[in-house]
Formats: structure tokens, sequence, C-alpha cells
């Protein structure tokens, strides 16, 4: 329905088709600042970038942007790409984000994940995959992710990558690119 005739798009004649779907399914990143600044989160096909020298807050802020997308606002799909930490730990730092608090050394575990559990139920209606591990992906290890996600029912609607410079080519070149 969105395809466009091969004569492309007149930007006058056309304004209906373009004008109006900036501001239609935004998905909200949860910092309320940044989604001011975007007029309300991100659009559908959009890509974010997030630039920042090392020990900066990089991973921490899209976490937040993950929690915001799969938060009572939006409700979404998430998949996360990290490169730099094991899923595990991301999955542990995520846990300190909904119950705002990491489990100590001697602490109940049970009663964490009791109280971690009822918090994702109540503020986290969408889902949150984290996928990673390796140093390096390719887009092709990307894709191949995603697609098994998707063959087991699980459809994302927002992927964040942390560490997107790790991402390789799936083939080389000769000329630089």
């Amino acid at each position: 329905p969105d395809a466009l005739p091969i004569s492309g798009i007149d930007v006058v004649r056309d304004v209906d088709r373009w004008l109006h779907e900036q501001w239609v399914d935004k998905v909200p990143t949860g910092l309320f600042h940044l989604d001011n600044h975007l007029d309300g989160g991100l659009g559908k096909g959009e890509l974010g970038v997030i630039l920042a020298p090392t020990n900066r807050g990089k991973s921490t802020a899209l976490m937040n942007i993950a929690y915001g997308a799969a938060g009572l606002l939006s409700k979404k799909n998430v998949i996360i790409f990290t490169h730099e930490m094991r899923p595990k730990t991301y999955a542990k730092r995520f846990g300190a984000r909904l119950t705002f608090r990491f489990p100590g050394r001697y602490d109940d575990l049970d009663n964490y994940e009791e109280d971690f559990i009822r918090a994702a139920r109540l503020l986290m209606p969408g889902s949150v995959r984290i996928i990673g591990g390796a140093r390096k992906m390719t887009t092709a290890e990307i894709e191949s992710n995603i697609k098994q996600l998707i063959d087991e029912g699980f459809v994302p609607d927002l992927m964040v990558d942390d560490y997107g410079d790790l991402i390789v080519p799936a083939r080389q070149y000769k000329q630089r690119r």
C-alpha cells in the first residue's frame, strides 16, 4: 500500500503521502528531553545514533531507549544486540533498571526475582530479547538472528545495537568502502 509509483513522488501533488506520516507510529525513547526533540520519538524506519566518548553512558542510554520502547507507552518488542557485554550482564543491568536496584551478594534472589517479574509485568508490557556474546557480528549473523526470532513468533518493532561499530560486513572488498 505504501509503494510509490515508478514515476516517484511529486513533492507538491503528493503532499498527503509524506507530510503527516512523520508523526505517526513514533516509538518513544523513554528519555523525555530526547523525545521532545524528536517530536515523540523515533519514527518507523528511522535510524537513531548515540555517540559519546568511552564510559559516558551510551549502553545505559540504549538500555533506557529499549525500556522506553517496551514500556507502557509503546508496548513494543525490542531486540538488543550487544557486542561489548555478555547478554546476562546486560540483562542484570536491565533488571536493575526495572527494580531500581542490583541484587546483592547476600540478597534473597528468589525475592529479587519476584520483584523483578512483578515490575516487568506492571511496567513493561512489551518484550526485550538480548543477543550477543561475540565481539563482532556480521550483518548476515544479525539478519539470521532476527529471522530466527521471527520464526519463533517474536516480531521485533525496534532493534538496538550496542556498539554498532563492531558490526562487520559479510564479505570483504578490495576497494576501500
